[in-house]
């Protein structure tokens, strides 16, 4: 069905331009990327009047399906904008081609006549991205919001120039991946022969047709074909996925459905398809064996590097400026920020409507500087991060994006109630954040809330994994947030400094009576401004290691430390109390009964919450013989009455 009320502007001049073969893809406005299924079998035919009024009418971005579907319509993605007048120079002719723009650099659109490489990325011989040749298999935006805010513009505005390949001339620092070597090379040895003439062939026949399985042979191919990794201390295996760059840890089930198809698919390949049934479960386990001490790797993440593992490659955070590197197996990475880098990208909605709205200027600077810290692979301030204050402000928000921008698959739900359970700490194997949402004031009260200084202490500990009889280790560099409607007391075990050190307290006020609610507000932040949070915990980063070096932790202003003063001062308040109200008294006395109504009247001035009665009374007579030397008698006498309470002690006036 036609809309008539839409005129198709926009569509008939990127036709004019790109061609009347062009095939137009709807994308979620602000993003870069179709989310539907099966969008490469768009065609020409599904470019109907209500399908193109629905990419005019703005509600879209509109991109580009590239390569044959269009004609041979490709682009030249340049990521930085100190290259294009490189590659410019390179090619007069293209200077004259419709190009567009999104937040940097430049997409350069070519009509290739003839055959060309499919989606291929670019990097420069140093392994830096460079950018791309967007074809067969890819799309680009043309038009819409960018995920950064700005909107997408087109820079050239004339009809897509017609060209074969092999004209296009490329910078001489990139690495061509469809280049081939100018001069005859010799050819490499075959890794195949070689492992079968060391271990002998995979499979014996002998003369009655029967096969005998070479199993040294099968773990040395199930190596020489992945690049796997057997982690001691953990008991686990890891394949690297070249997609993503990541290790990923392989359950003993994958693991071994890996070794069964391959030995599976080369018996077929032999033509010994009848020996199948040789594949067992025994077998497999005994590949399995064999295939551990030759690809064990006691180091590979012990020692994390200090990289930043994005969407789009990886960050070197040890250069300055900070590098966008290629994916390497060599940086020996499991977690990876579901999150694009890109240079110059901003998060006005994020700091303005989100952390501004609620807090001070001191505390959004803080604020900054620890999201900068869950950046690095360990948290080197061994620091709990508290978000406290009134309900509905925010900050179950806050901890959604937080949560999400280090990605859900490195974040781990922090039970304190749990710690002491024996199986607990397994599932924090290969996790950066642990996180507390909306708890309970008791929360750090728990039998197991002690656990959380060894948590982010660095301390090393065993853990128990349900099924196995090997304890593995693990070592507590993990980033902690936890967030509270309520306020929050510690169980401090006479440990209060080991608190002081390690606790930073956000109070979070009440928002603004006009500011309006968004459902899904964390979601939207991510979609339009996710590269743009990242950009600005990159710049608390930054900040957050200098702090490091001078102060070896978070420095704090005096507000913010005599917020965790005063979180202290209340979890302890028993033994505050008696130090500010109690001095020992020759031939004085004071009854139990007496010391708890004071008790009560001191955290009512204080502004605290009191303990229970049965708690105050333990606390005191703990207390008291601990400081004073003074212990609780059973036999004060008032008004002719045995009482309970202390000697030689009375209440400060």
């Amino acid at each position: 069905m036609s809309n008539n009320n839409i005129k198709l502007e926009r569509i008939k001049q990127l036709r004019t331009d790109l061609g009347g073969s062009t095939v137009f893809l709807k994308i979620p406005l602000g993003q870069k990327g179709p989310k539907s299924k099966g969008w490469q079998e768009t065609t020409l035919c599904d470019m109907t009047d209500e399908y193109l009024s629905d990419l005019e009418s703005g509600n879209y971005n509109i991109g580009i399906l590239l390569g044959q579907k269009s004609g041979g319509l490709c682009s030249v993605d340049i990521d930085r904008d100190a290259e294009i007048e490189e590659f410019l120079d390179l090619n007069p002719a293209l200077r004259e081609t419709f190009r567009t723009r999104g937040s940097r650099g430049a997409n350069i659109w070519v009509r290739i006549i003839g055959d060309h490489p499919r989606l291929t990325k670019l990097c420069d011989i140093e392994g830096n991205p460079w950018g791309e040749f967007r074809a067969d298999g890819g799309q680009t935006v043309v038009a819409g919001k960018h995920p950064s805010g700005c909107e997408y513009a087109i820079v050239i505005d004339k009809p897509v120039v017609e060209i074969v390949f092999e004209d296009i001339h490329w910078p001489e620092h990139l690495v061509l991946p469809w280049a081939r070597h100018p001069e005859p090379v010799a050819p490499a040895e075959d890794p195949l022969a070689e492992l079968y003439a060391q271990q002998g062939e995979p499979f014996l026949v002998n003369d009655k047709g029967g096969v005998s399985i070479n199993q040294g042979c099968l773990a040395e191919l199930f190596c020489l074909e992945n690049l796997v990794l057997y982690e001691p201390s953990e008991n686990d295996f890891y394949l690297y996925n070249g997609e993503n760059g990541l290790w990923e840890r392989q359950t003993p089930t994958r693991i071994a459905r890996a070794v069964e198809t391959m030995v599976r698919q080369l018996m077929i390949e032999c033509e010994l398809k009848h020996a199948v049934g040789k594949i067992t479960a025994s077998l497999i386990d005994s590949i399995i064996k064999l295939i551990r001490p030759k690809v064990e790797n006691a180091d590979a993440f012990g020692c994390p590097k200090n990289i930043l593992h994005v969407l789009n490659g990886v960050i070197d955070l040890e250069e300055d400026p900070m590098v966008l590197k290629s994916f390497s197996p060599d940086f020996y990475s499991r977690n990876q920020i579901p999150v694009e880098y890109e240079e110059g990208a901003r998060c006005p909605r994020f700091v303005n409507d989100l952390l501004s709205a609620c807090l001070n200027e001191e505390d959004v600077d803080l604020v900054q500087r620890i999201l900068g810290s869950f950046l690095l692979p360990t948290n080197a301030a061994q620091s709990v991060i508290l978000v406290t204050g009134a309900a509905g402000s925010g900050k179950s928000t806050f901890v959604s994006v937080v949560e999400r921008i280090i990605g859900e698959d490195n974040v781990y739900e922090l039970r304190t109630q749990n710690l002491n359970g024996r199986f607990e700490s397994q599932f924090y194997v290969g996790m950066r954040l642990l996180t507390g949402k909306d708890v309970p004031g008791k929360f750090l009260q728990e039998a197991g809330a002690h656990t959380i200084k060894k948590l982010c202490g660095n301390d090393s500990f065993s853990v128990e994994r349900k099924g196995s009889s090997e304890a593995i280790s693990l070592r507590g560099n993990f980033h902690i947030l936890i967030a509270s409607n309520c306020d929050l007391h510690v169980a401090l075990d006479g440990d209060s400094e080991a608190w002081r050190r390690r606790l930073v307290i956000l109070e979070w006020n009440k928002p603004p009576a006009n500011r309006q609610r968004i459902p899904g507000f964390d979601e939207l932040l991510l979609r339009e401004e996710g590269s743009g949070i990242l950009n600005w915990m990159l710049s608390g980063l930054q900040r957050h290691r200098q702090e490091l070096v001078s102060a070896g932790k978070f420095i704090l202003s005096e507000a913010q430390a005599k917020r965790v003063d005063d979180l202290l001062n209340e979890s302890d308040s028993v033994r505050a109390f008696a130090a500010e109200r109690l001095i020992p008294f020759q031939g004085r006395s004071v009854t139990a009964r007496a010391l708890i109504e004071a008790y009560e009247n001191y955290c009512a001035a204080q502004g605290w919450e009191p303990h229970r009665s049965s708690r105050v009374n333990q606390e005191l007579r703990s207390t008291l013989l601990e400081t004073y030397g003074i212990r609780q008698s059973h036999d004060l006498i008032v008004d002719g009455t045995f009482r309970r309470g202390y000697r030689n002690l009375t209440l400060r006036d």
